[in-house]
């Protein structure tokens, strides 16, 4: 909301010349300069001293520009201080910014109100949510946000539950992947560590579904009528389809209506790909530290059913190995701070897969993994798996 922070020890060197003080516009210039960089609004500020508020703005012009020594200069007569054209220009334009922002604001929050007369799932009052935190300080946004907050965790579905859609007779089972937070990435110590699985805290402020397996052979042709697998079998994964041909079919699905009121097919994200196979595990399997061809369906010669080998705390199967499942992200370095719903870069030249597949070694199926081909790329080890998200999200 405010653009003039400024450090503790500036803010603590002007209350100090504040306090020293000899005259009440000295006091004024200094107070109006260190309530803008503590991040008042600029408009209670000019309120509390009786100014316009393009006033104060040219106190912290002067401040900025030419530190303590510049704001103070000619002062004693009471006069405001006269500013060069260039200073003038760029107050004008921080003006009519923040007017636009402040337009853009009241017109977000006018359209929450609107929202908030409609959500009915756990997933609207998240949304609802996290658009309100982004407005802190805003009217009464704090309050609305914990409001949200709250009717959201009355609704709450806990992990793993269990909802079945039917689209052109083929079942397609989902499971219940809560909002959260978790550490993506792998530790510096863990064995087959690539050198792009820096750890990072990803907070997913929104929940989501995942379909309990990756699309299957039968789910895949019952839409695109077209049988592209190399291993076939209407329960086995469906193979040798890109990142392109996957929109393709998530497309035709959005078109059938299929999908529950207020949510749309997609591929999950990275983070969400990962968030759905830890299922609140640390480790390098969801399994624990080790992996076993009891437990998934890597370093062999085909791909298996989907389904045939045990699922995750949340209920989700062939997380590890099979065949690999494009993500929706471009691929890219992870940032190194705590992010919150992170969707990866804007472009990029190679989309996003992950948990290895039917012919890999364990290390290339951990949790953590990642690769990445050209959205065109096809191959008889990678497939895909739905997620369920709200719509416009």
């Amino acid at each position: 909301m405010n653009d003039y922070r400024l450090s503790k020890k500036e803010i603590i060197q002007l209350k100090q010349e504040h306090r020293q003080a000899k005259t009440k516009f000295e006091a004024d210039r200094l107070k109006a300069v260190y309530l803008l960089g503590e991040g008042w609004e600029l408009k209670a500020i000019a309120h509390i001293l009786d100014k316009d508020e393009r006033t104060v703005l040219s106190y912290f012009q002067l401040y900025q520009d030419g530190g303590i020594g510049q704001l103070l200069q000619n002062n004693d007569n009471g006069q405001e201080p006269k500013l060069t054209a260039e200073q003038e220009q760029q107050i004008s334009e921080h003006l009519r910014n923040r007017n636009y922002r402040e337009r853009k604001l009241l017109e977000e929050y006018q359209r929450i109100c609107e929202d908030i007369k409609t959500a009915s799932t756990e997933e609207d009052w998240q949304f609802l949510t996290k658009r309100l935190r982004s407005m802190t300080g805003y009217k009464n946004t704090a309050d609305l946000a914990s409001l949200c907050e709250d009717r959201a965790r009355k609704l709450a579905k806990p992990p793993g539950d269990r909802v079945e859609l039917q689209i052109k007779g083929v079942k397609l089972p989902f499971r219940r992947c809560p909002a959260g937070k978790f550490l993506m990435g792998s530790p510096a110590g863990e064995m087959d560590r690539g050198s792009d699985e820096m750890q990072h805290e990803v907070t997913l402020a929104i929940g989501f579904w995942m379909l309990e397996t990756e699309v299957t052979q039968l789910m895949w042709g019952s839409v695109m009528e077209n049988k592209p697998s190399r291993f076939h079998g209407p329960k086995r994964p469906v193979e040798q389809v890109s990142w392109n041909d996957a929109q393709e079919y998530i497309k035709k699905l959005n078109e059938l209506n299929a999908a529950p009121t207020g949510y749309r097919f997609s591929l999950p994200t990275e983070a969400q790909w990962e968030y759905a196979c830890r299922a609140g595990t640390t480790t390098a399997y969801h399994f624990g530290g080790s992996l076993t061809t009891k437990q998934a369906n890597f370093g062999g010669s085909q791909t298996r059913d989907v389904g045939s080998y045990p699922a995750n705390a949340w209920g989700l199967r062939d997380m590890h190995g099979n065949v690999w499942e494009w993500c929706l992200d471009w691929y890219g370095d992870y940032p190194s701070d705590a992010i919150i719903d992170p969707a990866g870069p804007d472009k990029g030249s190679a989309r996003v897969f992950r948990g290895g597949s039917w012919g890999d070694i364990t290390g290339l199926c951990r949790s953590a993994y990642r690769y990445s081909f050209a959205p065109s790329f096809r191959g008889n080890f990678l497939g895909l798996r739905l997620s369920l998200v709200c719509k416009d999200r």
